[in-house]
């Protein structure tokens, strides 16, 4: 029962709904972040910040925001 109910939680978890939710939060997170990095003049963190955006976007199904 507990197998079932896992594997259940797992599938719901993964479904493309969760993941847009999901990876639309991480995404707003780090544009957050972007802008204070950006405001802050800390070019290197807007780079490492972007890298991880360029990686993070086509795992969420979602468009560039």
């Amino acid at each position: 029962q507990l197998e079932r109910t896992t594997l259940r939680i797992l599938e719901e978890a993964s479904s493309p709904h969760h993941m847009r939710r999901i990876g639309r939060t991480t995404v707003e997170g780090l544009e957050s972040l972007i802008r204070q990095a950006t405001r802050s003049g800390d070019d290197a963190l807007v780079t490492a910040i972007d890298r991880v955006m360029r990686d993070v976007l086509p795992l969420t199904g979602l468009r560039g925001i």
